[in-house]
């Protein structure tokens, strides 16, 4: 999909960041039946999402100089297993991201150790479903 945030500081003429972007953003993502065990159903899961970002900054780069002219590339892989009983579920997942960001000539050369926008992640998780039939058609 095609992404478009508008974040500019109306209300305050004197700010010094406009976060403004566009960008593309998908992914792929699967789940697979592994096994029956009695009453637990085993699955597992797995994504790849992308993101690129395109920031829009109308300020001058020597107010804004870490928008100005910046490109952002996210990366995300996500794998989990869940277990399922009759309306509960539990799931284990790691997600891993990494965000690479291109920053302005200004941006770099003034502190060229310091990169404001590239990171990596790594989340660990654990998520407990319950569900629940509403209504149940029936004869």
């Amino acid at each position: 999909g095609y992404r478009k945030s508008v974040a500019k500081a109306h209300t305050d003429p004197a700010s010094t960041t406009d976060v403004s972007y566009h960008g593309l953003e998908g992914g792929v993502s699967g789940r697979r039946t592994l096994s029956y065990s009695g009453s637990t159903r085993w699955t597992g899961d797995a994504a790849l999402e992308f993101a690129t970002r395109d920031y829009d900054s109308q300020l001058p780069e020597a107010v804004d100089k870490y928008h100005v002219g910046r490109h952002d590339l996210l990366i995300a892989l996500e794998v989990g297993v869940r277990a399922e009983v009759r309306d509960l579920g539990v799931r284990g997942f790691v997600r891993l991201e990494n965000n690479d960001a291109t920053l302005s000539a200004l941006a770099t050369s003034t502190n060229p150790s310091t990169d404001s926008g590239s990171y990596r992640k790594m989340q660990l998780g654990i998520e407990a479903t319950w569900s629940l039939d509403l209504l149940k058609g029936g004869r």
